[in-house]
């Protein structure tokens, strides 16, 4: 057990998608690692009681469907660790128990030491939704790509992907802020991302700890202290965006902007890692790249 550490997952309703996470977490005991394992909630019923009661595991939650943002915050602040661990009911486990033990180990030392400001636990190539590096090509060659990469998808190397042309150089020299919002892909196709942009990506141990100047903020799956995490919900409401899904703010969209990129927050990423994204009960839009036809086909 890690002492201090508290896992939060939140959930609403799509019980055959947490129930699938939840016998995953139980094949990696996530839950021995932490000191403090609870699920929240939104418009929690008897029915989430019943499933929470089935895998022995302590519920909370509100009567109210507090978004994802809201309920992420509920979620945090009913946890009493000083290291949260903040999932969602479609981030299942794809790591063995001694994997995630130790992955879970290393990151919070990281933060406890101060070399990371917070950890994105998901697997660097399992990723669960499609993966692009159209506009990666555009603006940077690829100098090794990792042999892990080609098992979950296909890179689609242009022809030229190995050389730095002249399109490539003058696309980086007049659109430097679009080129460094590019760099981030190296992290799931390059084999040494460190070492090919060591301005924005280093290595500690079993993780790249990459810049915020040139990753956004994601809270699927995160490892963070839960003072930072709050202070950082904190600022979003006091600095909102117009823009919503589902008719609600998102913390993300509020963090994606330049005050996040000049903190220069040390960002860890795992060399393989934990979680993936899944929605079992195949809740994906249609026109998600997860969507699994296959899956809809069979419930009719």
């Amino acid at each position: 057990m890690i002492e201090g550490l508290s896992i939060g997952l939140l959930s609403w309703k799509a019980h055959e998608t947490l129930r699938r996470t939840l016998e995953s977490y139980a094949r990696a005991r996530l839950a021995a690692n932490a000191a403090e394992f609870k699920v929240f909630f939104n418009e929690i019923s008897d029915a989430d009681r019943a499933l929470a009661a089935e895998f022995g595991v302590e519920c909370c939650g509100d009567r109210r469907n507090l978004g994802i943002w809201g309920g992420m915050d509920a979620c945090a602040k009913a946890l009493s660790g000083d290291v949260v661990l903040l999932l969602q009911n479609d981030c299942p486990v794809v790591a063995s128990p001694e994997e995630t033990t130790r992955y879970l180990e290393e990151g919070v030392r990281l933060i406890r030491d101060g070399k990371a400001d917070m950890i994105r636990l998901r697997h660097r190539f399992n990723q669960g939704d499609g993966i692009s590096f159209r506009r990666f090509y555009g603006y940077w060659p690829v100098h090794e790509v990792d042999p892990r990469a080609a098992k979950y998808f296909d890179p689609q190397l242009p022809p030229d992907a190995g050389r730095d042309t002249l399109r490539r150089r003058l696309l980086r020299l007049v659109r430097p802020f679009g080129a460094r919002r590019r760099v981030i892909a190296a992290i799931h196709l390059e084999a040494h991302p460190e070492q090919v942009y060591p301005q924005w990506i280093s290595r500690e141990g079993d993780y790249f700890l990459v810049d915020s100047e040139i990753v956004n903020f994601s809270e699927q799956p995160l490892l963070i202290s839960k003072s930072l995490y709050l202070s950082l919900s904190d600022w979003c409401r006091a600095h909102p965006r117009h823009r919503r899904i589902n008719g609600a703010p998102v913390m993300e969209h509020a963090l994606n902007s330049r005050w996040w990129r000049g903190r220069h927050f040390k960002v860890g990423f795992c060399d393989e890692g934990v979680f993936t994204h899944n929605r079992f009960d195949d809740s994906w839009r249609p026109e998600h790249a997860a969507f699994n036809a296959a899956i809809s086909e069979e419930k009719r």
